[in-house]
């Protein structure tokens, strides 16, 4: 959970500072939106390593098929998922769809016709 201290006082999309924390991944400020800036680090580390201390990227970019994100939203109902936009020709175009597409198959909460790539 991104945003705890907002959830806590009954918010659903910003913190207790006010934030719409949805709206700070550009550019998050480490004292007001600390759990986006720390999970922005986090993916970074796995991605990158941190060559100042010797630490190798855990997987390449081209190993990294989609992020999963867990959250409601103000106007969709059910889960689905939001993914990135890729070309037809690309390997990843299909890969990143058969898990909406299993899920889909196995419940009526998921609707696969709510995704978007």
């Amino acid at each position: 959970m991104l945003n705890p201290d907002g959830v806590i006082v009954g918010n659903y999309r910003t913190s207790m500072a006010g934030c719409d924390l949805n709206r700070r991944y550009d550019d998050p400020d480490f004292r007001l939106h600390p759990t986006v800036w720390s999970t922005k680090q986090l993916t970074s580390h796995i991605l990158r390593g941190d060559p100042n201390k010797g630490i190798a990227p855990c997987i390449s970019e081209d190993d990294l098929i989609a992020f999963i994100d867990l959250h409601g939203h103000s106007r969709k109902k059910n889960v689905f998922v939001f993914g990135p936009q890729v070309p037809l020709h690309n390997n990843k175009y299909l890969k990143m769809r058969v898990l909406p597409k299993l899920l889909s198959e196995e419940t009526d909460m998921f609707r696969y016709h709510s995704c978007r790539f």
